[in-house]
């Protein structure tokens, strides 16, 4: 049973708000050594919210690329269309869940998302396609990074 609003949220969205996610970490990670290659994924559910997380050890992303994360088309990977991101940021705003993305280039990222359970008021922020990206941010290790919220 998919824990989430089943007016909004069906089990092919999950896989491909999940797939996508973990395909980008496991792209993250692939030219790291092999024993420096993390890739998490975590679920967490109670009466409100479906938490997903993705987390990996990989590359990171880039501060002049947190803008354009979820935009359709663009990408940093030779032979890609571009398509992942922006999926998901699409079936999160129909399912009317959001998601939060903390990277540190060169050490990897983490990607939350909330989906909401029952019959729940979707959650409020921005538009499809359009990022808050807040300033940037020093991790508990000192190193700067961002953190992007996208609804």
């Amino acid at each position: 049973d998919v824990p989430v609003h089943h007016d909004r949220t069906s089990r092919a969205d999950l896989v491909t708000v999940v797939g996508n996610l973990v395909e980008n970490a496991f792209d993250a990670v692939g030219s790291l050594p092999e024993d420096r290659r993390n890739v998490w994924v975590s679920l967490y559910a109670d009466d409100r919210e479906l938490l997903i997380e993705v987390e990996d050890t990989g590359v990171g992303i880039e501060e002049e690329n947190r803008e354009r994360l979820f935009e359709r088309g663009f990408t940093t990977k030779p032979a890609s269309k571009g398509i992942g991101l922006s999926l998901v940021i699409h079936e999160l705003s129909r399912a009317g869940g959001s998601v939060e993305v903390d990277s540190r280039a060169g050490e990897g990222s983490r990607f939350t998302v909330h989906l909401p359970r029952g019959g729940g008021a979707p959650a409020k922020g921005p538009a499809c396609g359009e990022l808050e990206v807040e300033p940037p941010v020093n991790g508990s290790d000192g190193h700067p990074g961002f953190r992007v919220r996208g609804s």
